[in-house]
């Protein structure tokens, strides 16, 4: 995270001049011109509290324990080679410590996950790695509530979000028993001919129908 903060630094003179040059142009007699030092001061904060904190960078270090590339080839004659970090996920992650770590003392000598180490695995396997899913959710919800559909309720919204972010594919979507319960309800098909017609009056312009006719 340093690394990136102390990169950013130092492009910030080369940067700012760029942005000088750009956006001292006004669109409009009332904008004032950006002032290009105190955007990238914004930008560098903004990019510092997106990054990992040094907690969270442990525990990606911690992690890496658990993956055989990262390993020793002396690792057998470790008595107690990974417990430390296998202690530190499991206190931070709330999980049994001494069952952590005779699974994976277990891991050690069969090179497959035991029963016994799943929970940490999966625990680890939540973690999300960038807030590029939730990204994802903002934009997918901008274009279920648009201005003309701006009053659905949060249960609606909620479902359909659930929908369009981890839904099936319409090729994988089997409507039947959705169709059985709305039939049970006592709905009407929509090839049903039992049910009244709507009654539509027709608004239509006698001249626009005739240019219609035309098309």
């Amino acid at each position: 995270m340093q690394a990136h903060i102390i990169k950013l630094q130092q492009l910030l003179p080369r940067i700012s001049a760029f942005m000088e040059l750009y956006y001292t142009k006004k669109n409009s007699p009332n904008d004032p011109p950006i002032d290009p030092n105190a955007f990238y001061k914004k930008l560098k904060k903004s990019i510092e509290n997106r990054l990992l904190t040094n907690e969270d960078a442990e525990l990606a270090q911690w992690a890496r324990i658990l993956d055989q590339k990262q390993w020793s080839e002396n690792v057998s004659n470790q008595i107690t080679f990974g417990e430390m970090e296998i202690r530190k996920l499991s206190n931070r992650l709330q999980l049994n410590e001494r069952e952590m770590i005779r699974g994976f003392r277990e891991y050690l000598m069969e090179k497959t996950y035991p029963e016994t180490l799943l929970p940490l695995i999966r625990a680890i396997h939540t973690i999300s790695i960038s807030s590029s899913e939730c990204e994802r959710g903002f934009s997918q919800m901008n274009l279920i509530i648009t201005p003309t559909r701006a009053s659905l309720m949060t249960k609606t919204v909620s479902s359909l979000l659930f929908i369009r972010l981890v839904g099936p594919p319409l090729t994988f979507f089997d409507p039947s028993k959705y169709v059985d319960s709305w039939l049970l309800r006592g709905r009407h098909s929509a090839v049903d001919s039992q049910s009244r017609k709507r009654n539509r009056d027709d608004l239509s312009d006698e001249n626009m129908r005739k240019l219609w006719n035309l098309l």
